[in-house]
């Protein structure tokens, strides 16, 4: 089930009905089953697995609370990570890793023969895994206390609000705030309403219509010039953050309904100044783990820290960042240049900012240009096809302009001779984006929308819903990209 089938208008309801008529002490209980019945309409077979991760790590959990015997805790950890890693090793790097192998090897000489898996990779399976992973981890810092509650634990795991594509939280966030249960407020629901019509808004208004134009390019990427690839590489920006953030949106809304706030998973990330700044805003639930579980120790795992280890460790993190996207050596790449724009970053840092005086909109065009780069390898087959479109970035500009002058010639270049309308409303919902998003930094936005009265606040929810049905994409049927991953 995914938040735009048309079950969830009937799911989400009937599950916060029942979950409001059960007492407060048992409304894990229908939460608990709704999640895995959100999760089991995409495959059934899926809830064994869900299952099977947290029995996994409540075990962990419990054995690492009981024993204070440092040795065997590190053992009862390895175990639990060694576990986690492998169930997501087999079902979305095994054929991947073995294919690689296979190619090195002949490259080598080596004839080789591996058997691949004819498996489907869980939806989100690298999100409820990682927060899996967050709580062992925890537990054992002795920074959460094991949960003895398995229902709760279980909830903890499979909340079907951000069970497919995050936001990846932590035991002290989410397990903390069922363990001590919550109630349904008004206010909570009111906001959670703004979220998620947002987030509505964002994926079928916004990425699902300028999607047809983005597919357009980069399956025929040789038929278009050079300033094509370039508007269609930006609308696929804007097209990946809505989606994303708009999934987002949409699962803090819905938990809030239930008295759940969960993190903030995006913070305007195409205003960034530098790329630090940018992973500061993008995905901060995955880069905020990443940081925490595999940047720090392994900058801290020796006394004498270096700026070399501190590169390296850098370098390495994003580009398992590239990895944790996917199978394919183009997200390998998409991770390892944001690795390489961190690394020269830190390393000129000083010097750019002694001798270079950068206006503010420059350094965000040129991090959002830098960004668009990566995001050729991240929506590219292969890698290939990734340096093809990028060699192209040139090509044909004068062709480009004289298209301009006539209708068809406007509509291959601009539109992508997909249909100019979605075209035209993802554009316009990018405007609107931009606009609310500023409103909201400046932090005048909310306010005014809860001074404003009643009645005119119900005619503006009702007009954005009429917008997004009206000019959402829904024959699409595009799925959240983050669900594959």
């Amino acid at each position: 089930m995914s938040f735009v089938d048309v079950r969830f208008v009937f799911f989400f309801p009937t599950v916060l009905v029942l979950w409001m008529l059960t007492p407060k002490r048992f409304r894990w209980v229908p939460l608990l089953i709704a999640s895995y019945i959100f999760y089991m309409a995409f495959k059934a077979s899926y809830g064994l697995l869900l299952f099977a991760i947290t029995c996994i790590d409540y075990v962990a959990g419990l054995a690492m609370g009981a024993d204070q015997n440092e040795h065997r805790r590190r053992l009862y950890l390895a175990a639990s990570i060694c576990a986690n890693l492998g169930i997501l090793f087999y079902f979305k790097y095994f054929n991947f890793f073995f294919t690689s192998l296979h190619e090195v090897l002949g490259a080598a000489g080596i004839a080789t023969h591996f058997p691949l898996l004819n498996i489907i990779l869980p939806i989100g399976i690298s999100f409820h895994i990682f927060q899996s992973m967050s709580y062992t981890i925890e537990v054992y810092r002795r920074k959460f206390t094991p949960v003895k509650h398995f229902g709760k634990f279980a909830l903890y795991v499979s909340f079907f609000p951000q069970l497919a594509a995050g936001p990846i939280e932590r035991p002290q966030g989410l397990l903390k705030q069922i363990v001590e249960g919550r109630q349904f407020s008004l206010e909570m629901a009111q906001s959670g309403t703004r979220l998620m019509l947002w987030g509505f808004f964002k994926k079928l208004v916004i990425a699902d219509n300028i999607a047809t134009a983005v597919s357009a390019v980069y399956a025929h990427s040789s038929l278009y010039p050079g300033p094509s690839l370039v508007l269609a590489t930006a609308l696929f920006a804007y097209q990946i953050y809505c989606d994303f953030s708009g999934y987002t949106d949409i699962a803090r809304g819905a938990a809030r309904f239930f008295g759940y706030e969960l993190m903030i998973n995006f913070n305007r990330p195409f205003h960034a100044i530098s790329m630090t700044d940018f992973w500061n805003r993008w995905h901060i639930s995955l880069t905020s783990w990443l940081r925490e579980y595999l940047y720090q120790p392994l900058v801290f795992s020796s006394k004498r820290i270096t700026p070399t280890r501190i590169y390296t460790s850098l370098f390495v993190t994003l580009t398992l960042i590239g990895l944790w996207h996917g199978a394919n050596w183009t997200y390998v790449v998409f991770g390892a240049l944001h690795g390489m724009y961190l690394v020269v970053g830190g390393l000129t840092g000083r010097w750019r900012s002694t001798y270079i005086h950068t206006p503010r909109f420059l350094k965000q065009l040129t991090v959002f240009a830098l960004v668009c780069t990566t995001y050729v390898f991240f929506r590219s087959p292969t890698i290939n096809i990734a340096l093809s479109i990028l060699a192209g970035l040139g090509r044909g500009i004068p062709s480009f302009f004289a298209s301009l002058t006539s209708v068809a010639g406007l509509s291959h270049v601009v539109f992508m001779d997909s249909a100019i309308w979605p075209t035209i409303v993802g554009l316009a919902g990018i405007v609107a984006l931009e606009l609310v998003e500023a409103l909201h930094a400046r932090g005048v936005l909310i306010p005014r929308l809860i001074r404003t009265p009643e009645f005119a606040r119900m005619t503006l929810y009702a007009g954005a819903i009429c917008a997004i049905l009206l000019l959402g994409s829904f024959s699409s049927g595009v799925q959240f990209i983050y669900f594959q991953f």
